[in-house]
Order: structure tokens, then C-alpha cells, then sequence
């Protein structure tokens, strides 16, 4: 492909572009999502203002507020990289894109009518018919899909651009499994599998969001019902992908039938995020993971070790001495768990001898 005046052979493509770009029509991927006529299109302003005595000694802070006076009844301020400096966003009108109108805006969300207010600079706007947006599948060849390029949907909630960095965080380390030949091509296909699930959801949660705070008039059967926002970010369980299922153990002996669960309670099943634990020296697991798999044994792990060191790509040993630790992961005596370089639990099993097979079937 052709980028400016460099020409750039690549054995994959990801296609990280905006919602604009033109790599998700050149692929022949089709859209599908929630659309509607709207006079008013979403926008997002940066200004300068000192709003130190709404953060109260706080680094960084996020305000959702309700006020009539506000287009639409609600707006979002929230925080920046630069001290200062913030950004209001939501559903505004035609006529609020002067800086005159901004500032009167920006004004009534700080509670503040005569706030001095600078620098106020449109940051992004969208308008047109499209409420959400996710294609039909996030791979087609040899391309992949991540970020606005794979799913779109309002910015009530604030999950989108996490959404676009964990498509990346998920994809990255398949890509070099592939590109190193430690895996099959066939491992790209789980991007689609585990991904696309996800963010049919998260863009669900999002528009319902949207219809709550927004427009009410909006609201039917077919609006999701909000979840807990931690049981969606770290609840989720993927419904399948690159990791061994096994069915499900819990207290009651059996999981729910949906692919969330609760956060502060892990199964620690294949396709979930390996939850947190402390180690002796105080770290979490969580401190282990991204650069690699790394197995974590409780017990036996010189078998283990020897069982690792016998098999490619490497995988790191770590050995859960805590009691808490090993419940948290539900593993028995001699146990160990699989994860992956993203987090997610690609295995359990009880005997070393099987690791070797468990990865291979990952893998490929």
C-alpha cells in the first residue's frame, strides 16, 4: 500500500484509522449498529480555566452533569494531561460551535457565570445518522480491525478509546505469535471471535448511556440495561477465542449463562482476565503479565519449570505460595494456570505433562 510518498510491504494490515478511513470498505467489511436523524451532532471542546476548587487537590477529574441550561440537559467535563486545561463534550446544536457559546457552556456546567475561561478550541465533532457502529467482522484476510475502524458508539460512559486500546492490547501479541512462527495464522481469527462480542456490548452500554443522559424520549425494549461498569471492564468473560474452555465451577457449582461475572468474585476460568493477587513481596499477578506467558504454579514447580522450559514460545513460571492467591485462581494442590501475554487465562490443568498440547492447541 501507498502511505504519502513511502510504498510499505506488510504481510498484515491493521486497520487503526478513524471512523473516515477507508482500510474497513477497501477490505469489504459491512457496518452495522443503531441509526437515527439527529439535528445535533456530538462535539468535544478543550478550554483553559481554573476549576482547581471543583477538583479539590484531586490529579484528575471526570463530572458528569444534569442542568437544564446545558444543551440537551447534560454535558461531561473532565480532566486533561495539561494542568489547566479541560475538555467539555456532548450533544450539541449547530448554533454552540461559536466560541462565544462554548464559553457560555462552559460556564453554566462550572456552576460559574463569570468564569474566566480561554483557549476554547473545538477538539472533535461528529454529526450524521449513525448512533453505533460495529463491523461485521474484525477480520477479513489479511486485515484486522481495531479502535473507530471496528466499532463506534457515543461517548456517554467513556469506554471507546479504552475499547480501542485494548483491541491493540489483545492483538499485538497473536501478531508477533504469527510474524515469530510460534502460532498459525488460524490464532488471528480469534481476534474477531473474542473481540467483536465485546464491543456489540460495549456499544450497547453506551448508547443506553447515551438515551439515559441524553434523550430519554430515546428509551424502549431495545435499549440494553445498564451494567455495573466494573462488572463490563473486568467482568467479561470471552465466549470463545485462543484459550481451552472447561466448564464452569463456582460456589453453586455452575456459571450464569451471560458473559459477565462478578469482578471481586473471579472464576478464574479460561477466557476471563486473571484477577488480582498479592505476592510475598507485595506486587500483584497482574505486575507479571504482557510480556510473555506465564504460568503460575501451586506447587511442583520444578516439574512445571522443566515442563515450560520444553516448549515454544517460552513461558515464564511463577509459583502462587499464598493460600489466598491460590483460591482467588481456583487452583488445587500441584495446579497451574496458563496466561496469556493480554491477561486473559489461556489454560489450567494438573499435570505438567500437558502443558506442551494445551499451548500447540492454543497456538494453532
Amino acid at each position: 500500500m501507498r502511505l504519502g510518498a513511502r510504498q510499505v510491504q506488510a504481510l498484515d494490515v491493521a486497520g487503526a484509522q478513524a471512523e473516515k478511513g477507508p482500510i474497513r470498505d477497501a477490505a469489504g467489511i459491512g457496518v452495522h449498529g443503531r441509526q437515527r436523524a439527529t439535528d445535533s451532532a456530538t462535539m468535544f471542546a478543550s478550554f483553559h480555566a481554573d476549576l482547581a476548587a471543583a477538583l479539590d487537590g484531586a490529579a484528575v477529574g471526570l463530572w458528569h452533569l444534569h442542568n437544564p441550561a446545558l444543551p440537551h440537559g447534560s454535558a461531561v467535563v473532565v480532566t486533561t494531561d495539561e494542568p489547566g486545561r479541560f475538555v467539555i463534550g456532548g450533544a450539541f446544536d449547530a448554533g454552540d460551535t461559536t466560541t462565544d457559546r462554548l464559553t457560555e457552556h462552559i460556564r453554566t456546567a462550572a456552576g460559574d457565570p463569570d468564569l474566566p475561561v480561554e483557549g476554547v478550541e473545538i477538539a472533535w465533532s461528529r454529526s450524521g445518522t449513525w448512533i453505533t457502529r460495529v463491523a461485521d467482522t474484525f477480520r477479513s484476510g489479511r486485515v484486522l480491525l481495531v479502535g473507530d475502524c471496528a466499532h463506534l458508539m457515543p461517548p456517554t460512559g467513556g469506554q471507546g478509546g479504552n475499547a480501542a486500546v485494548l483491541d491493540g492490547y489483545h492483538l499485538a501479541w497473536k501478531l508477533a505469535a504469527v510474524l515469530s512462527g510460534d502460532a498459525d495464522d488460524r490464532l488471528l481469527d480469534s481476534h474477531d471471535t473474542e473481540r467483536r462480542p465485546y464491543a456489540e456490548m460495549l456499544a450497547e452500554q453506551q448508547y443506553a448511556n447515551f438515551v439515559q443522559r441524553s434523550d430519554p424520549a430515546g428509551a424502549d425494549e431495545t435499549v440494553a440495561e445498564l451494567i455495573d461498569p466494573a462488572r463490563g471492564l473486568f467482568g467479561h468473560v470471552y465466549p470463545g477465542g485462543a484459550f481451552l474452555a472447561e466448564p464452569g465451577h463456582a460456589e453453586d457449582g455452575e456459571f450464569d449463562d451471560g458473559e459477565f461475572e462478578d469482578p471481586a468474585l473471579p472464576t478464574a476460568r479460561p477466557g476471563s482476565r486473571a484477577p488480582h493477587a498479592f505476592l510475598p513481596d507485595g506486587s500483584s499477578t497482574r505486575d507479571l503479565f504482557g510480556r510473555g506467558f506465564v504460568l503460575l504454579a501451586a506447587g511442583r514447580e520444578a516439574q512445571w519449570t522443566a515442563a515450560a522450559e520444553a516448549v515454544r514460545p517460552q513461558v515464564t513460571v511463577h509459583a502462587l505460595e499464598d493460600d489466598a492467591a491460590r483460591k482467588l485462581y481456583w487452583l488445587t494442590k500441584g495446579g497451574a494456570t496458563l496466561v496469556r501475554p493480554d491477561g486473559i487465562i489461556a489454560w489450567r490443568g494438573t499435570e505438567p505433562a500437558a502443558l506442551a498440547d494445551a499451548l500447540y492447541r492454543i497456538l494453532h
